[in-house]
């Protein structure tokens, strides 16, 4: 038994070692992504049962093959969702995949990378990749469990912004826009933003100084603001009602 764990370990280790050097060789830049198809239903069924794989899903138990065959003739027929393929152009070896599911203005963001391949820098690729394939105004949404490190960095990389943290998951968006007009419009929007967040730290700095020479006066200012910023938002509701 214990001579078997250590075969199948340095099977393992000589597995990564080869897939490193093929990244090495720089055949890392030489992918392609391509609409998955009937044919990739079997890859896809094993990339989504893998153990490594699972352990990142909200749902981490095994789909049985019927279940997955139901689900990948349904999604074939469904507009509203898409699925990208990566491969190695010079072996045509499948990396992983990309999936896009559209509800509106939103579009769920998942991808999956082949435990060989990943620590390559190969997903930021494969995920600028598919997304330029989604050609229609749209917001993408990533949810990525909080252990998931590998992911969170991976987003954050690809400019989404964090936009909620649940107890488990972290919630990121980013705003896929094709129209130039609005391009222009959201990195002004974006720039503001950003000079935003630093001017609230400098405004909480002012707050910090005033509570430290003046406490009570500063405690009757902030109860002020907070019961106009009240009134502010029983107005905002009333628009939406």
């Amino acid at each position: 038994l214990t001579s078997t764990n250590s075969s199948n370990g340095l099977i393992y280790a000589l597995k990564r070692i080869f897939i490193k050097s093929i990244t090495n060789n720089k055949l890392k830049m030489e992918i392609k992504v391509v609409k998955a198809r009937r044919r990739d239903l079997n890859f896809l069924y094993k990339l989504r049962n893998s153990r490594s794989v699972r352990s990142l899903l909200t749902n981490t138990k095994k789909i049985n093959y019927q279940s997955h065959c139901s689900w990948f003739k349904k999604t074939f027929k469904d507009k509203n969702i898409r699925i990208f393929l990566a491969t190695l152009k010079s072996t045509n070896r499948r990396i992983g995949y990309c999936r896009f599911n559209t509800d509106k203005l939103i579009t769920d963001v998942s991808i999956v990378i082949n435990d060989n391949f990943r620590g390559n820098g190969l997903s930021k690729k494969i995920l600028d990749m598919s997304e330029k394939k989604i050609n229609f105004n749209t917001i993408f949404k990533a949810q990525v469990k909080k252990s998931n490190f590998r992911s969170k960095k991976l987003f954050i990389s690809q400019n989404y912004k964090q936009l909620k943290s649940t107890k488990d998951y972290l919630i990121f968006i980013k705003h896929n826009i094709n129209n130039k007009k609005y391009k222009k419009y959201l990195n002004i929007i974006n720039k503001i933003e950003q000079i935003r967040s630093k001017n609230n730290v400098n405004w909480m700095n002012i707050l910090r100084e005033s509570f430290f020479h003046s406490p009570r006066e500063s405690a009757m200012i902030l109860s002020k603001i907070y019961e106009d910023d009240r009134k502010i938002s029983s107005l905002a509701k009333r628009l939406t009602n």
